[in-house]
């Protein structure tokens, strides 16, 4: 197996190359261990200036370097090295009261700007949506909720769930606060145990289910069920 030249431990993926992509520059670079003088440094940068006030010259740089970070991402071995190195130096740098106090003001600054928060809502909005599509995420959002809320069985559940045991010992579970089963979503009173029974049961008293309008959202809840 041929390494490179450079000494970097690599592999050419060429058939016949000597160096890893641009490591030829290591070794046999004209430059190498030399600096360019003061004034061909200033007359670069005019150069690439210039270069850059051209929108067309801009334009075709942007998207050649989109896709070649496109295809760099397409690699696993280097997208998990890109990822450690950006979270690592990023915990660094949070670590600084300095650069939080930064970002806290530049966050607060841009978000003053109505144009961008009408942006960052739609594209919130859309990325939230598509979310919500996956099952799994949805079940496990809406348990989070769920659980935010501390719903307990109150006494007409408890009163219910006594004769079920009573009546179907070990055979139905209280599933109201959403964290065990749901059914499209929702978190239904009472499900069996057993999965395999597709049954639910519903307690619908008068403190929650008798107000203006509950009679209409009640029926659409039985008939989605």
């Amino acid at each position: 197996m041929n390494c490179c030249l450079c000494k970097c431990r690599g592999t050419p993926k060429g058939k016949n190359s000597k160096y890893c992509q641009g490591h030829n520059s290591r070794v046999a670079h004209p430059m190498k261990g030399k600096t360019h003088t003061k004034k061909v440094k200033t007359a670069q940068s005019k150069r690439v200036k210039k270069q850059w006030k051209d929108p067309t010259y801009c334009q075709l740089m942007r998207e050649s370097s989109s896709k070649a970070k496109k295809k760099q991402w397409k690699d696993p071995e280097r997208r998990q090295r890109m990822s450690e190195a950006a979270s690592k130096t990023k915990k660094k740098q949070w670590e600084d009261p300095i650069y939080r106090q930064y970002i806290s003001e530049s966050m607060e600054k841009i978000w003053q700007d109505p144009a961008h928060r009408q942006h960052m809502n739609k594209v919130m909005s859309k990325v939230k949506k598509k979310q919500w599509q996956d099952p799994v995420f949805r079940e496990a959002q809406i348990k989070v909720m769920m659980k935010g809320l501390h719903i307990t069985p109150n006494r007409p559940e408890l009163a219910l769930l006594s004769i079920l045991n009573s009546l179907f010992p070990d055979e139905w579970e209280f599933t109201g606060d959403g964290q065990k089963k749901q059914v499209c979503g929702k978190a239904p009173d009472f499900q069996p145990i057993d999965d395999s029974r597709k049954l639910i049961i519903e307690h619908f008293g008068t403190h929650w289910h008798g107000r203006l309008g509950d009679k209409e959202k009640d029926a659409k809840r039985i008939r989605m069920f």
